[in-house]
């Protein structure tokens, strides 16, 4: 798979949002009438932060985002839990009309516990990860004419370890 992601960026209006979405294992319905064998969701809880504004209006900006999920389930046997805790932080310097600065450093560290776990699997015979990450970029933008835009950008991300032009 291949995509290409454009984080946000800030502007010259702060501006930011908080979200909080929880659910847990009484809020959830079974379809079957054996509690052993069937999925259930024992709780998800995310939350999530963004802010963006200027530090020089018309000349520096900054966007913040920090999420956090942590999900329990069951496929009727032992829990899986997940944790995902992730970092973002972006700076935008328009140095001229014409020429553009960006950095950003994303940071995120995903585990889990109790993954493939069923009714007849145990927790120590399931499969767990342990991922941290640590993905930054670098990128300048030159618009040279009408029909012409310089963009060199150097990055961390996998599969982008050589400097992109």
């Amino acid at each position: 798979a291949v995509f290409k992601r454009v984080p946000r960026s800030g502007g010259n209006e702060f501006s930011g949002s908080a979200e909080i979405y929880y659910t847990g294992k009484s809020l959830t319905g079974s379809n079957t009438s054996s509690s052993d064998l069937s999925a259930t969701i024992e709780e998800h809880a995310e939350a999530a932060f963004q802010a963006g504004g200027p530090i020089q209006k018309d000349k520096v900006w900054y966007f913040l985002s920090a999420q956090y999920v942590r999900d329990l389930a069951s496929e009727g046997g032992p829990i899986q839990t997940e944790t995902d805790p992730r970092l973002f932080g972006k700076i935008t310097w328009q140095v001229n009309p014409t020429n553009t600065f960006q950095g950003w450093l994303e940071w995120d560290h995903t585990k889990v516990t109790g993954r493939n776990g069923d009714a007849f699997t145990p927790l120590i015979a399931t499969s767990s990860e342990d991922n941290p990450e640590l993905v930054w970029n670098l990128s300048w933008r030159s618009i040279l004419s009408g029909s012409s835009i310089l963009k060199p950008r150097n990055s961390n991300s996998p599969g982008a370890s050589r400097p992109i032009i």
